[in-house]
């Protein structure tokens, strides 16, 4: 189901942001007076691979999970949901958009640079002084670089994430992301902020050890909360059962 759609059934608002590489798409309530704390949700890599070898023409979700976690947030607080380079535009708002945004380019200073700016965009329309990234999968991996180069992040949550990428192509034996970046090389910049990094125990995607490397990094006092949920893989449940 799209996005939009989903959406406009919970009277959530559509924004379309300009940003100097990509044209986004981000939904969430009406910005009803000043909040101290925005969460943001972001979303996951979506339909970036057809097949194993064959990279899709679009990477917009078939179920945008990011988003359904974002809904099933009970939480008292103001939340936005963001959707990656790509996701749920139309030809019109295309602009920059080729294959290597969600294949091996889809962590890149660039991508990273845009959704730095989104990010701007709604803390603005918020009127939110301090912001709490949750990510999902490749969400988590852009969530986690975000947080590094911010000053305003509170707390950080991934769920299911690529936290150390070359770790993850060297396990799973996959092509290298050349041109991306590695959250893990990050975490001197990340050594303060609050962490909790979900992932389940059944996942054959990211599988859990590649949280775990991301952890090593860090000193022993300083080592990020790893969750893991055994029964949970790649798709199922987080977003109605991680809350």
């Amino acid at each position: 189901m799209h996005a939009a759609h989903i959406a406009k059934k919970v009277h959530w608002k559509e924004h379309t942001i300009h940003t100097a590489q990509f044209i986004l798409k981000a939904y969430g309530p009406l910005a009803q007076s000043k909040t101290k704390i925005l969460t943001i949700y972001i979303e996951g890599d979506g339909l970036a691979w057809l097949s194993e070898h064959r990279p899709s023409t679009n990477p917009t979700p078939n179920i945008p999970t990011a988003l359904n976690m974002a809904i099933h947030d009970q939480k008292n607080h103001a939340i936005a949901y963001l959707a990656r380079p790509c996701q749920f535009v139309s030809k019109e708002e295309w602009g920059n958009c080729r294959e290597a945004y969600w294949t091996h380019l889809r962590f890149s200073s660039e991508v990273i640079n845009a959704m730095n700016q989104a990010v701007d965009y709604l803390k603005n329309y918020y009127h939110a002084n301090k912001i709490l990234l949750i990510g999902y999968s490749g969400g988590g991996t852009i969530a986690t670089l975000l947080s590094a180069r911010r000053t305003d992040v509170i707390q950080l949550i991934t769920v299911a994430a690529i936290l150390d990428t070359d770790y993850w192509v060297t396990q799973e034996n996959l092509t290298p992301l050349d041109g991306s970046l590695n959250p893990a090389n990050e975490w001197k910049n990340l050594a303060s902020i609050p962490q909790t990094h979900w992932v389940g125990g059944k996942d054959t995607v990211v599988r859990k050890e590649v949280a775990f490397a991301f952890a090593k990094r860090f000193p022993a006092a300083k080592k990020p909360k790893i969750i893991v949920i055994p029964e949970f893989d790649h798709a199922c449940c987080w977003a109605t059962d991680c809350q």
